[in-house]
């Protein structure tokens, strides 16, 4: 699985459970997570290589997309 598809399938699964107003993107290998504001954060897969990558380095991009997702609801104040 390359980069660019984990991103566009962890989108997939995380914006639909996401706060109103809330939005998740994938952009190439960049996940991006908006919140109603215009604030938000992004990162990138692209250290991942597809040729060499194992399970544990895509549920530790998996994992961070996650943490990334929960700090901009909390920091928006609203509760998730």
């Amino acid at each position: 699985m390359t980069p660019s598809l984990f991103a566009r399938e962890l989108v997939a699964r995380l914006a639909p459970i996401l706060p109103p107003g809330f939005s998740a993107r994938a952009d190439g290998e960049t996940i991006h997570i908006d919140a109603p504001d215009g604030v938000g954060a992004a990162t990138s897969l692209a250290h991942i290589d597809p040729d060499d990558a194992e399970g544990e380095d895509y549920a530790s991009a998996a994992w961070n997309a996650l943490s990334m997702a929960q700090d901009v609801v909390s920091e928006s104040g609203d509760a998730w």
